[in-house]
């Protein structure tokens, strides 16, 4: 999927992938962000809670 995401997105297509297979998750993502009826917002707090896997504190920092 080529559309830029929001970081949520960028964890689900993580998730779907682990679970599933990156063509499913590729599916799952591309009808997300064709369906009308969904919003893309960005979170405004980061509060970087998560100590055990920084990796999920989500903060546009790679």
């Amino acid at each position: 999927m080529q559309q830029s995401r929001t970081e949520i997105l960028n964890e689900y297509e993580e998730k779907l992938t682990e679970f599933y297979n990156p063509q499913t998750a590729d599916f799952i993502l591309t009808v997300l962000c064709t369906a009308t009826n969904v919003i893309f917002a960005e979170p405004h707090f980061i509060w970087n809670l998560i100590t055990i896997d920084p990796d999920d504190n989500r903060n546009g920092e790679p």
